[in-house]
């Protein structure tokens, strides 16, 4: 390694043959973290690569097919039985000796994680002082104000990975089996199967479900469609049995099917209706057009590069917040987002409309 800590050899690059990755994070972080995992196989062929995610964040990142190992962490317990967990799990990762260790998750305890697998090369952010203790390869920490998957891709710089070496896009794969299982709910080959998405892991994220409920009967107005109502990863049941009291139309309810059954799902969906969470994510991964509610959050963050994606949202932005990242007001008028929506179906899905 070089003294200087901030470069690598191309000697030393090309004896990269085990790669390890802390993805860890919520279901989301997993889904931004994809595009960097498939940059790294793309520059590594031959290597194995193994990704370390939450229990909970697995079924992001447990079909694709860059990933040779997926080992899970968790990081909500108690401080010693975190670092018990820590230890447990590290003294596998360790006897597999990997050439390199990235670090993606970079907050919490994860330089632990890095001292303990102890690598031979270990990659991370410069910008707390354990992390440049535990690291020996090391990036200057970005700006997160614009891509999160760019922002962290950078961390790839080292490896002669650069940011249009990655896109902004997630992928998912779906199961043919789940795709088998679903195929029937979309027969109807006269209408549009407009996904609803009604929850999200922070209330602040959540547009009211009577204006779900008022946006679905205005677009039912001008298209024929079907709502097909998903439940998120935090199941708030309670959120499709008010939409189902209020709406009156004929609906696919996905109550009791599994995260990679509702990805089938999503597949054969012509546009999901959803706030700032995982299911947008996913939206993203199996190429479904994406019309996003942000309330809360700032679309710059997310924003894919190809995948069809409108951010409907206030217009007024708020100052900066202590981690930099635009806020966005929460109020968004049920009159915009029909206004947003009938814009995006007409210039961007180009639907036709009901004769």
């Amino acid at each position: 390694m070089a003294k200087d800590k901030y470069s690598i050899s191309p000697d030393e690059l090309v004896t990269i043959q085990k790669i390890c990755v802390n993805c860890c994070g919520l279901i989301g972080d997993a889904f931004i973290r994809v595009p960097i995992l498939e940059a790294l196989r793309k520059k590594f062929p031959d290597s194995k690569l193994t990704v370390i995610v939450d229990p909970g964040s697995k079924i992001a990142v447990e079909n694709h097919p860059a990933i040779d190992e997926i080992y899970t962490m968790k990081r909500t317990e108690s401080k010693h039985k975190n670092l018990f967990i820590h230890l447990r799990k590290a003294f596998i990762l360790r006897k597999e000796r990997y050439d390199l260790f990235i670090n993606l998750y970079s907050g919490g305890s994860s330089y632990l994680a890095t001292f303990l697998i102890n690598a031979r090369i270990r990659l991370g952010f410069d910008h707390t002082k354990k992390l440049r203790f535990t690291n020996n390869l090391l990036v200057p920490v970005p700006s997160f104000t614009g891509n999160w998957t760019k922002a962290l891709g950078a961390m790839l710089m080292p490896l002669g990975i650069t940011s249009s070496d990655i896109n902004r896009d997630t992928n998912y794969y779906c199961k043919i089996e789940d795709q088998q299982l679903v195929n029937p709910l979309f027969s109807n080959k006269e209408v549009k199967y407009v996904g609803v998405n009604l929850g999200a892991g922070s209330i602040k994220r959540r547009w009211p479900v009577s204006n779900f409920v008022a946006l679905i009967e205005k677009i039912g107005e001008v298209y024929d469609i079907i709502p097909v109502v998903f439940f998120n990863p935090g199941k708030e049941s309670y959120l499709a049995d008010e939409f189902h009291k209020s709406y009156s139309g004929n609906t696919i309810k996905l109550k009791g099917y599994s995260f990679s059954q509702e990805a089938a799902a999503l597949e054969r969906c012509d546009v999901l209706l959803t706030a700032d969470t995982a299911l947008m994510h996913l939206a993203i991964g199996v190429k479904t057009p994406t019309f996003v509610f942000f309330l809360q959050t700032s679309p710059e963050c997310v924003r894919p590069d190809k995948n069809l994606f409108f951010a409907s949202m206030s217009e007024e932005r708020k100052k900066l917040n202590k981690e930099e990242l635009l806020e966005i007001y929460t109020d968004l008028p049920l009159e915009q987002a029909i206004s947003d929506f009938m814009e995006f179906s007409q210039n961007s899905l180009h639907w036709a409309q009901k004769t």
